[in-house]
């Protein structure tokens, strides 16, 4: 998740919630794509965002990051996500 986190450049509040606080900016499930080669293989991550501090809230910015390895945040959340 935080390998995640810092390849996208992503806030804190973007990932994790804190309760009792408003939760606008955080990156909700539906929010995430993998993207698929033609042989059906993951080769990335999508995150689709709607609201993130100085965002405007009529368009959603893509935060596209690739496989790759050796260091990798797709195949450490894949492997996060298969656990």
């Amino acid at each position: 998740m935080f390998a995640l986190a810092f390849f996208a450049a992503l806030r804190v509040g973007e990932i994790a919630i804190t309760v009792g606080k408003s939760s606008t900016n955080l990156l909700l499930l539906r929010q995430v794509f993998f993207l698929k080669d033609s042989a059906d293989s993951i080769v990335g991550i999508k995150l689709s965002m709607r609201n993130y501090k100085h965002s405007d809230s009529s368009r959603s910015t893509d935060i596209i990051v690739y496989k790759d390895k050796p260091v990798c945040a797709m195949t450490l959340r894949l492997d996060y996500l298969s656990a």
